[in-house]
């Protein structure tokens, strides 16, 4: 009986560690597509200034003189870029969160 406890215990772990690894995998992956979608919806010059300086790894000033114009207005599109990026993705955080509690009920 206790070998087949432990045995029991074991699967209900490996189970537990499969879960968390699903979990981890969908958030990341639902928060890719997300993060993607917000950046998508931002108006041009927000969307030049964040791609320039966040994921081209440019400075303010070089995003400025690719872009032509001041380091003040990079600033400003970058800064409303973020704003508007993060509001997006605030609101479908709790989509997430509903989907992953969903998941975890229909495991158990």
């Amino acid at each position: 009986i206790q070998q087949r406890e432990r045995k029991l215990k074991g699967e209900k772990e490996e189970i537990l560690f499969f879960h968390q690894d699903i979990e981890e995998w969908l958030y990341g992956r639902e928060f890719e597509l997300i993060l993607q979608k917000a950046i998508e919806r931002l108006p041009a010059r927000q969307k030049q200034a964040f791609n320039l300086i966040k994921l081209e790894g440019c400075t303010r000033e070089e995003a400025a003189e690719q872009l032509q114009i001041s380091s003040e207005t990079v600033k400003s599109n970058l800064e409303e870029a973020i704003r508007k990026i993060r509001a997006y993705c605030l609101r479908y955080q709790k989509i997430l969160i509903w989907l992953i509690l969903h998941l975890v009920k229909n495991i158990f």
